[in-house]
C-alpha cells in the first residue's frame, strides 16, 4: 500500500504552481513533484528514504534529505535536484548527519541545514558558491524541520533538549 501522508513534509511553489511531497510505502519514502492540476507528475527519488523537500525561491531547484536506509538513521545526506536539467547532486554527505529538511535563503543565495556530529548540533549556512558558515551550535539533538524568515534574518527549527522538544 502506498500513501501520501498528511503529516509528511511538503512544499508548494506559488510561481510555478508545483507541489513537492513525500510518498511512503513499505520500506521507502520518495519525493515527487506535481502540478496542482495533476497533469504533470515526476518521481525524484528511486532508492532509500527521502524527506523534507523544499523549493528554491525561483522554483528551479529542490532540496531534501536522503538516506539509503531510513530517514531516522544517523546517515542522512542533503540532496539537490535541478528541475531544469534533471540532475540530482549530493551536496552534504551522510557523515554530517543532516537533520530532516533544509531551507533556501529568501534571495536564493544559498541555504541553511542542520546537522548533529559527535553530539554537537549545528546550523550551517551554505552560500551559492558552496562556502559554509556555522550559524549556531549547541547541545540540542534531533534538529528537525527548519524555516528561514522571509527577510532571511532568523531561522526557526525544533529539536530536543533533556528529552523535551523545543522550538
Amino acid at each position: 500500500k502506498t500513501s501520501v501522508l498528511n503529516n509528511t513534509p511538503h512544499d508548494y511553489h506559488e510561481d510555478t504552481q508545483r507541489l513537492a511531497y513525500v510518498v511512503e510505502g513499505p520500506g521507502y519514502r520518495h519525493v515527487w513533484i506535481t502540478d496542482l492540476d495533476g497533469t504533470f507528475q515526476q518521481r525524484i527519488t528511486f532508492t532509500g528514504e527521502a524527506d523534507g523537500p523544499t523549493f528554491s525561491p525561483d522554483g528551479r531547484k529542490l532540496l531534501f534529505t536522503h538516506s539509503t536506509t531510513s530517514v531516522h538513521d544517523a546517515n542522512k545526506s542533503l540532496q539537490m535536484y535541478d528541475l531544469g536539467s534533471g540532475i540530482l547532486t549530493e551536496i552534504v554527505p551522510p557523515a554530517q548527519n543532516v537533520g530532516i529538511g533544509a531551507d533556501f535563503m529568501p534571495d536564493g543565495n544559498g541555504f541553511v541545514y542542520s546537522s548533529n556530529v559527535g553530539g554537537v548540533s549545528t546550523l550551517r549556512w551554505v552560500r551559492a558558491n558552496q562556502t559554509s558558515s556555522v550559524i549556531s551550535t549547541g547541545t540540542m539533538t534531533g534538529f528537525g524541520l527548519l524555516k528561514i524568515s522571509p527577510n532571511g534574518s532568523r531561522v526557526a527549527y525544533h529539536g530536543r533538549t533533556s528529552g523535551q522538544f523545543r522550538v
